[in-house]
């Protein structure tokens, strides 16, 4: 599988012919449906949930009313990627977007990241 990353903030492609890529995350099940591109509501309300509750106030965010979404494979979810990179002793992360075929929009340090080597990259579906 060839996969083409565009970097926002910089003119240069990145062909990650050697990328690995997967069609499904670890801790995400797969659902099939006859059309991903439309979200039914009906029969996905299982798949949201709350966010974690905490017990203190948040300065960022102190009305956090968001929901995880467990199924990102599922309805207009799937344009946005999970981008993995191991780096030394520990992992970098980004996100990017779904722009064609094989094709993910991403920012220049996360592609910075991969250090000139597209097997270091990891894309998996939402993030």
């Amino acid at each position: 599988c060839t996969m083409t990353i565009a970097a926002l903030a910089t003119t240069t492609m990145v062909n990650t012919s050697y990328a690995k890529t997967d069609t499904e995350s670890h801790n995400h099940s797969s659902l099939g449906t006859e059309n991903k591109n439309v979200l039914d509501i009906n029969s996905s309300s299982h798949n949201i949930k709350p966010s974690q509750n905490k017990s203190y106030p948040s300065v960022i965010l102190p009305n956090n009313n968001r929901h995880q979404i467990f199924n990102t494979t599922q309805g207009h979810y799937d344009a946005v990627s999970f981008i993995y990179i191991p780096i030394d002793g520990g992992y970098m992360s980004g996100s990017g977007v779904v722009v064609g075929e094989n094709e993910i929009l991403t920012n220049k340090h996360v592609v910075n990241g991969a250090k000139g080597n597209p097997r270091n990259i990891s894309v998996h579906p939402s993030a």
